[in-house]
């Protein structure tokens, strides 16, 4: 299964959005950057577990984190 992630946030040169999981097999995503502030990360996995959580941090590039959702964590369902 793919499943692709993707987020609207503006960054500075040198900063990256990355996605931190709960599952082992997901526990750090690099986004890449796309066209006008979007970016995007695709997880190819054989058994994607039936739920997980995640949120978003913006870190630089030796992946010091910068800022980071203290929202409740995302959850992802799938059936």
């Amino acid at each position: 299964m793919t499943i692709t992630f993707r987020i609207h946030y503006h960054t500075d040169w040198g900063q990256y959005i990355t996605l931190l999981s709960n599952h082992a097999e997901l526990s750090r995503l690099t986004l890449q950057a796309q066209d006008d502030g979007w970016w995007e990360g695709t997880w190819v996995t054989p058994a994607p577990p039936a739920q997980f959580s995640y949120h978003y941090t913006l870190t630089t590039e030796d992946g010091t984190i910068l800022e980071e959702e203290f929202s409740r964590d995302r959850q992802l369902t799938l059936n």
